[in-house]
């Protein structure tokens, strides 16, 4: 038998044990705590961009909507099981409030398909004030 591969493994293993002797490793024994980056404030919630007229529920403080993603937030938030019960209420407020979202198919499609599923859970047809 060969003895020159044993004779580079145990070279190679007597590094590994001095790396850390030697401060040779990568590792750090004290590392600097990572910071989180911080939070776009541009971007922040709905909530901080509102004024008290841009609320679907102003005594509330309730679906805010500034702008048109605000807008898909609240559609998105009336279809929670727990909020499901203002879906009419807040598809007829964010189209009366802001006319203009009538034009957007995103919107008209997703507020569709939040009074489906208000239909199917309350087991009764939805019909819009005239």
């Amino acid at each position: 038998m060969d003895k020159a591969p044993h004779a580079a493994l145990l070279g190679i293993a007597s590094l590994i044990i001095l790396l850390p002797i030697l401060g040779g490793s990568g590792v750090q024994s004290n590392p600097k705590p990572q910071r989180r980056p911080r939070r776009n404030t541009a971007d922040a919630g709905c909530h901080q961009h509102a004024k008290r007229a841009d609320y679907l529920f102003p005594d509330e403080g309730r679906y805010p909507v500034p702008t048109r993603a605000c807008a898909h937030k609240a559609l998105a938030y009336a279809s929670w099981p727990n909020n499901l019960y203002d879906a009419p209420r807040v598809v007829q407020r964010l189209f009366s409030m802001h006319p203009e979202y009538r034009f957007d198919p995103a919107l008209v499609d997703q507020a569709q398909r939040l009074i489906q599923k208000y239909e199917q859970a309350a087991g009764k047809k939805w019909r819009a004030a005239a």
